[in-house]
């Protein structure tokens, strides 16, 4: 209601499974979309965990080694349900789209929506995803695995990173976060510009589907 307080707002979500050309109808809505499958993946970029790392005293370089062999290792690991999990999504896209049919009685629309169903095809679609998640294993493609897991709570405790820099857990990681948000540094820069960078405002900053 810009209206009627004079503000303009801005929504912003998670990525979770959506599709590519759907962020450019987001964006106008002035809805924002984390290029990440969840917030929560925010904590995981590289630069984050480097930055972490370095406030407590650990080698960043091989603490975000050993972070991102986990988490890449826990993906292989899950690839079967995260497949299904976005094959799941990519029908229920397919099959919404069958309610925008032309007939306009039972009988055509039957037929119609009978032979649109049969056009989809769902073997395709899964070995679709199922190629792009292989060949993110296989490239060791961290940002990628940031963008399609979607594994709520599970991520930051798999990937070992609190024990690492020698914290306890995930609560007091994103503590730690905003404690170096507060003091307004180059180091809280970095963050904020980070976790910035991957906020899709616009259709053209958008990575891989």
């Amino acid at each position: 209601q810009n209206g009627f307080h004079h503000i303009e707002s801005f929504g912003i979500i998670d990525r979770d499974r959506r599709p590519t050309e759907e962020m450019p109808k987001l964006n106008s809505k002035n809805i924002w979309v984390l290029d990440v499958a969840e917030a929560e993946n925010l904590l995981l970029l590289e630069n984050i965990v480097k930055v972490l790392s370095t406030h407590m005293g650990k080698n960043p370089d091989d603490v975000f080694n050993e972070v991102k062999a986990n988490l890449l290792a826990f993906f292989a690991g899950q690839l079967e349900p995260q497949i299904i999990l976005h094959y799941k999504e990519i029908l229920r896209r397919e099959f919404f789209a069958l309610s925008n049919f032309a007939a306009k009685n039972i009988a055509d629309t039957l037929v119609e929506v009978d032979g649109l169903f049969a056009g989809i095809n769902k073997q395709q679609l899964y070995d679709d995803i199922k190629t792009e998640f292989e060949t993110v294993i296989n490239t060791a493609d961290y940002n990628a695995v940031l963008r399609i897991f979607n594994l709520k709570n599970a991520l930051i405790p798999q990937s070992k990173v609190c024990e690492l820099i020698g914290i306890k857990n995930k609560e007091e990681y994103l503590k730690l976060v905003l404690t170096i948000l507060k003091r307004k540094d180059a180091t809280s820069d970095l963050i904020k510009g980070e976790i910035d960078n991957r906020v899709i405002k616009t259709a053209h900053n958008i990575g891989i589907a």
